[in-house]
Formats: structure tokens, C-alpha cells, sequence
């Protein structure tokens, strides 16, 4: 009921009804594990071309990503695969070997250039 409440008290009214609403976590045990392995198959990695082969169309130097993702509205849905905004932020915010800032460059270069299309399965 708190963290209902506390929601409610920052304008996030639809978590503060889902939380009202739930019914709870389902129990940590074999029988609902395999129900979500049977929903969720694994399958073979995607074949993506080396970011070298890319075309020459480029993002440009003075293109901020970390103010693009910041501009999106606080607790923004994730997508169907669980990727939530706040999911870049954080990593554009993190100490890792490699800048993120940098690989979502590459990514944005592939959507840009029509490439990453040519590399999703046929539905």
C-alpha cells in the first residue's frame, strides 16, 4: 500500500494501480520455470555484419545521445524486448571497458542506413 501510495504522490498513477491490482509474484519453483522456458524459447543469435561493413552515413559529432535519452518521459515502457530507456542511461553512465556512447553510435548508423533491416529474420 506504501509503495502505492508513493507513486500516486509522484504523478505515476498507472504503477500506483498495477500495484493495487497484482496478484503477486508467482512462486520461484520447477513447474513455473518450465512454463516460462516453454514460452520463451531460446534460438540462434542473429547474423549481424561487422560494424565495419557499414555504410558511410554517420551520426554526427555534435549529436547528443545522452540528452536524446534523458528527453524521454520518466518510467517510459519498455519494448518487447525489456530494453527501457533508463536501461542506456545507465549504462551511458557507467564504468565499462567500452563506451557505450559509441556503440549506440554504430547502432543508429546500421538503423539509418537500412542495414540492420537487411539482418531481421522474415516474420
Amino acid at each position: 500500500m506504501s509503495s502505492a501510495l508513493a507513486y500516486a504522490q509522484e504523478g505515476l498513477f498507472s504503477k500506483a494501480c498495477h500495484i493495487l491490482t497484482s496478484s503477486g509474484s508467482a512462486p520461484n519453483n520447477n513447474t513455473v520455470l518450465e512454463l516460462l522456458k516453454s514460452k520463451h524459447p531460446l534460438s540462434d543469435p542473429p547474423i549481424t555484419p561487422a560494424m565495419s561493413t557499414a555504410p558511410a552515413i554517420h551520426v554526427p559529432p555534435d549529436f547528443n545521445i545522452s540528452a536524446i535519452l534523458r528527453s524521454f518521459p520518466k518510467a517510459t515502457a519498455c519494448g518487447p524486448s525489456g530494453l527501457r530507456v533508463q536501461h542506456l542511461i545507465d549504462a551511458l553512465n557507467a564504468t565499462l571497458p567500452t563506451s557505450i556512447d559509441s556503440l549506440l553510435r554504430q547502432v543508429i548508423n546500421l538503423l539509418i542506413t537500412g542495414t540492420f533491416l537487411l539482418l531481421l529474420p522474415p516474420t
